[in-house]
């Protein structure tokens, strides 16, 4: 017997921030018919929007022709420029429909377009699938997988990368300093203040594992005592772009010290690098544990406890290439 295969989706919640851009740029608008337009564009690039920032990839909103109050009102357009890579379109699709039309306006200067259904209340935007052309229009069942759109918009990144950049050796000295994250305040996250980049986890882990069946050993639930926050880390494009997930889970003790766990997942293959290293320093920068991935390890963890005001930061490293971030309890 023939089992149908669910194809990959991804829904995203569409908050209050959301309509409020929405209902702010649809506002604009004296024709009603352009102002819904309007609001359903917004409301298709955030949606795409949050996934790409899952994803870890950086995206430019303000320079985006869809975020433009004058371009809207002159195109239809929704467009979301990814710094360094191109314009992805990102095109709402109503409950009942089964193809998109695209604007001519829109045939050009795009590296693909994502189909994004908006539930009938308008609260969830469910990310279908990617074309990779952009045609007068095309019908749901011409669309790419979207587990794909990551390793795509890759490909593209490394294209457009300038040949000095890849052979300078300048380039491979500063590679091995380390790229410094924000300070990321960990006691806030228990009064729900956290920092843009840490997501929850399992958003996180579900746009990147190219499996919904990947396997995540262990418990990664919050209680009232506990709550966890994930981030993607990108190696860069020396790496072919290897990207992994940091989860850091706090634990409240007995006593005023932090339970501190930090796992790292793989994220879009099955495994870690062989190698990749995970290490802690304290503000010094004194070594203070490490681990290290094996051949077929798909997570690597370190545990450790930690008062309030103590710093320290996590370096993950492969080879040449290390990510640092920085945290304080």
């Amino acid at each position: 017997m023939n089992h149908a295969i669910e194809p990959i989706t991804f829904t995203v919640s569409l908050s209050l921030s959301a309509h409020r851009a929405a209902e702010k740029f649809s506002r604009q608008q004296s024709n009603p018919r352009k102002a819904k337009q309007v609001y359903l564009n917004t409301l298709a690039v955030y949606a795409v929007n949050f996934y790409l920032g899952c994803l870890g990839f950086e995206t430019d909103l303000e320079n985006s022709e869809s975020w433009n109050p004058v371009m809207q009102t002159l195109l239809d357009a929704a467009d979301l420029k990814i710094k360094n890579i191109g314009k992805l379109e990102c095109r709402a699709v109503l409950p009942d429909a089964d193809w998109i039309e695209v604007p001519p306006e829109v045939w050009e200067d795009r590296i693909g377009c994502v189909a994004v259904k908006l539930s009938k209340s308008l609260r969830e935007a469910t990310l279908l699938g990617f074309i990779k052309q952009m045609p007068e229009k095309f019908f749901m069942y011409q669309l790419s997988s979207l587990e794909d759109l990551p390793e795509y918009l890759q490909t593209i990144a490394r294209r457009s990368q300038p040949l000095s950049k890849i052979e300078n050796p300048q380039n491979k000295e500063e590679a091995t300093k380390p790229i410094e994250g924000a300070i990321a305040k960990l006691k806030q996250w228990f009064e729900g203040i956290f920092e843009p980049d840490w997501q929850p986890v399992e958003l996180v882990l579900a746009a990147n594992f190219r499996s919904p069946t990947h396997p995540v050993s262990g418990n990664i639930e919050t209680s009232k005592a506990s709550i966890s926050r994930a981030k993607i880390i990108n190696l860069g494009m020396q790496l072919a772009e290897t990207t992994v997930a940091l989860v850091v889970r706090l634990t409240t003790t007995a006593t005023e010290e932090i339970d501190v766990r930090l796992r790292l997942y793989p994220a879009r293959e099955n495994y870690l690098p062989k190698d990749l290293k995970l290490t802690v320093v304290d503000e010094s920068g004194k070594v203070c544990m490490e681990a290290q991935a094996r051949r077929a390890d798909n997570w690597i963890q370190l545990q450790f406890g930690a008062l309030p005001g103590e710093k320290f930061s996590t370096i993950i490293s492969l080879r040449d290439v290390s990510i640092k971030e920085n945290f304080v309890i």
